[in-house]
């Protein structure tokens, strides 16, 4: 079950998402040096608020803008290379409501990287992703080009 869809079609006002990066290996001298524990958002969780869907006018032109949640308040102002390595790399989170440009819900963190949440099998509101950051400042020297893996839980 996709839990993203059910909270956009009933318009929940603020849900709570639980959030944790896991950047990919750092290669070391005997190969490949995993982190040994994941970025995580602080508990309880990043809060989102419901932004219903609208249009924005530029011009003579007309667009659509989906639905979405947005994080509130600062969840830290470091930039992109102190936030590798403490609890402060979640700065700024967005869901974005499926819509004509995309088929899915997509969870962007950072405006660096975007996913479509693949919830659990078993109907729990869990879910992972993957994401290659739009810049290499999110990248250590020597770490791996390969894709951060995401993990979260959404609630209400």
């Amino acid at each position: 079950m996709n839990w993203l869809t059910e909270y956009f079609a009933q318009g929940t006002r603020k849900l709570n998402l639980s959030l944790w990066a896991y950047p990919p290996a750092v290669i070391g001298p005997d190969g490949p040096i995993v982190q040994s524990a994941a970025l995580c958002a602080p508990y309880p969780g990043i809060e989102l608020v419901f932004t219903p869907a609208g249009q924005a006018r530029y011009g003579d032109r007309t667009y659509d803008l989906p639905a979405r949640y947005d994080s509130t308040g600062s969840m830290g102002e470091s930039s992109a290379a102190e936030a590798q390595d403490n609890s402060s790399f979640f700065r700024d989170v967005s869901i974005f409501a499926p819509s004509h440009l995309n088929g899915e819900a997509v969870i962007v963190i950072n405006h660096a990287f975007s996913f479509t949440p693949l919830f659990a099998a078993d109907g729990t509101p869990g879910f992972v992703g993957q994401s290659m950051p739009d810049s290499d400042d999110y990248f250590r020297a020597g770490q791996m080009k390969l894709p951060w893996m995401f993990a979260g839980y959404v609630s209400i």
